[in-house]
Parts: structure tokens; sequence; C-alpha cells
């Protein structure tokens, strides 16, 4: 059972949503541009989340935190993205099935913390860029993959420490080196004061090795260190 394409688009009533049992899939831009929207409780048979489903829908998440449940197994692109800066949200919750977040699936959106299972393979182009106040990351055994710029801009703020836990022993494949935010010329580093990877006991040869990872191993900023 899906919630079709843009069946409360654009609502103004003030509502939360409770997702009824066997609902496997929300379509796309099914609650998009809903600012008063504050609450979502996902039901545990839900598998998928559309392209742009709670698109522009500012309020999601500042007072509920969104917690996704283990049956959840992809976030389509620009799923939650907000659109310009919004305040502090509560810190969501990831269920323990998640394989994909896609491109723009939560930028802009200010989390202060993002933990993420060790199910997910895969994170997409600019999922988390400009969420300006995201000072700590927790990537989970099984990544794979981050594509560019997934985390730019992260923790924009001052003074702009972002801490990235990764507990992935082979190094998941980086995009590009744009994938924590941008380098600065003339010397190629981070454009950020504090940069800290919390790898785990044995695997820092692997992430100074990677050509990607290396290029962050190697700036003045940058500090490897073990779980």
């Amino acid at each position: 059972t899906t919630i079709h394409r843009e069946a409360f688009y654009n609502s103004l009533a003030p509502f939360e949503i409770i997702i009824p049992s066997g609902v496997t899939s929300i379509g796309t831009r099914a609650f998009a541009n809903c600012p008063n929207l504050y609450s979502v409780d996902f039901n545990e048979q839900l598998l998928n989340i559309g392209t742009q489903a709670f698109y522009q829908s500012v309020n999601l998440g500042r007072f509920d935190p969104l917690i996704f449940p283990s049956s959840l197994l992809s976030i389509e692109a620009r799923a939650f993205e907000i659109v310009s800066d919004t305040s502090l949200l509560e810190i969501p919750t990831f269920g323990t099935g998640l394989i994909y977040i896609g491109l723009n699936a939560f930028s802009h959106v200010n989390f202060s913390e993002v933990t993420l299972p060790d199910s997910l393979e895969s994170i997409g182009r600019e999922a988390f860029c400009y969420a300006g106040e995201l000072a700590e990351i927790h990537l989970g055994k099984g990544l794979l993959r981050i594509d560019n710029q997934a985390f730019a801009y992260a923790n924009s703020s001052v003074p702009a420490y972002l801490h990235v836990y990764i507990d992935a022993l082979v190094p998941p494949t980086l995009e590009d080196a744009q994938t924590f935010g941008p380098f600065s010329a003339p010397l190629n580093n981070p454009s950020r004061p504090g940069l800290w990877f919390i790898v785990p006991e044995g695997t820092v040869d692997a992430y100074n090795e990677d050509p990607m990872w290396g290029m962050y191993y190697h700036g003045r900023f940058v500090t490897f260190m073990i779980t």
C-alpha cells in the first residue's frame, strides 16, 4: 500500500501523522510543503520514503524527533530537504535496516548529531549538506560509499569543529575529497579549523593510504584517532 503522490501536498492545516499499518511506501511529495506538520509516527512495515516526500515541511522534527522504523530500506532524494536554514531540530533515530539515503535527503535539516546504522551502504550527494550545527557524525560498519559534499558545510557555526566516528574497517569510497566540505587554496586543506576522524583500531594506515581519505589525513587541521 502506498500513500500516493502529492496526497497531502501544500496542506496548511496543523496536524501530526500516524502512518497506518500496511503502508509500505510514501509517494513523491506526499506531505511536501506542509509548514504546520510537526510529527510523524512511522509504522514498522514502511520500506521506502519517496522523493521530496516531506520536502519543505519546515517544522517537522522541531518538537518530536523523527524515529525511522527498522523496516525502512531507503530514503529517496530530497525527502526531508528544507531550502532555507532552520532552528535546531531534535536528534533523529535511524532504523537498523536502512540501506540508502539519497541526494539532498536532509539538506539544510539542522541536527546537532547524526548516528547512521551499520546497515547503511550508501549516502547520496549533499545528503546532509548545510546542516549548520551538525557537530558529530557516526557512520556504521557497513558503509560502502559517500557521495560528493554529503556533509559539506556541516557545523558552519564558529568554531566549526566536526567529529566523524567511522566504524567501517574498510574505508568507504568517497566520490571526491569534498565529502566533508570544500578544500581551500592554496594549501589544499579542509576549510574548517577542526576536523577529527575517529576510526577503528588498526585501520589508520588504510585510511591514510586511500587516495581520497588520504587527502584529509595529510591536512593540517585533521586528526585521525582510534576508537
